[in-house]
């Protein structure tokens, strides 16, 4: 089984302090992205899942990312490609 667990923690982390910055739609992305990557179960589903957050780092600037949330978002981005290397 695929420990989820570490990139759980930089999602929520990531989903927090984009909340407390008033940028509530992002942190909803992350926040969608980390309730379906904690469920799933199928591999070939969980690959999509991590793969969207691996792609979604056009979002920082976008959304004006602040320097902290650029930093939570690339620990999120490590640990999705850690785990798709595994997969």
């Amino acid at each position: 089984m695929i420990d989820k667990s570490k990139l759980i923690d930089s999602l929520q982390n990531l989903k927090a302090e984009l909340s407390c910055s008033g940028k509530s739609d992002t942190a909803d992305f992350f926040n969608n992205s980390m309730v379906s990557i904690t469920a799933e179960t199928n591999q070939t589903s969980l690959k999509k899942l991590l793969e969207q957050i691996c792609s979604s780092g056009s979002m920082t600037q976008y959304a004006s990312f602040t320097f902290k949330e650029e930093q939570l978002f690339d620990e999120c981005f490590d640990e999705a490609k850690k785990l798709l290397s595994v997969i």
